[in-house]
């Protein structure tokens, strides 16, 4: 094509045709896979499969969201209730599940005539809240 006011035509410069390479091989570099929620399912696969999960890692991961099939293990790794290591985390969860039967019934397994006022208030309190 011509410039107006010219007699010369214009051609894309080598360092255009350059910058505009690199931007297409970005894209399709971080272009999204076929199938993202399988690509999403075997990241997350790949982080809890090890036997010492990293916790960075699965931070970073979940920002774009938690496939159904692993959430429930993903929160209890962020939220430490389990473990990162995996040998520990059968012992770590039987241990936790003691004490909270432990206090179950040190809390709520006395008969209502050993309760003070106040317990009473809060269990009757409790067993109000909990339908909603």
């Amino acid at each position: 094509p011509l410039r107006p006011g010219s007699s010369t035509a214009t051609t894309p410069t080598s360092a255009a045709i350059s910058i505009t390479t690199t931007v297409f091989a970005a894209i399709s570099k971080h272009a999204p896979p076929a199938d993202p929620l399988v690509s999403k399912l075997e990241r997350f696969m790949g982080i809890l499969n090890k036997s010492h999960v990293d916790i960075d890692k699965l931070r970073a991961a979940r920002w774009t969201g938690i496939p159904v099939k692993v959430r429930a293990l993903t929160w209890k790794l962020l939220a430490n209730y389990l473990p990162c290591h995996e040998e520990s985390r059968a012992s770590t969860l039987h241990r936790t599940r003691q004490e909270y039967w432990t206090m179950m019934s040190a809390y709520f397994g006395a008969d209502a005539g050993t309760r003070s006022e106040y317990e009473e208030c809060i269990f009757k309190q409790i067993h109000i809240d909990i339908p909603r």
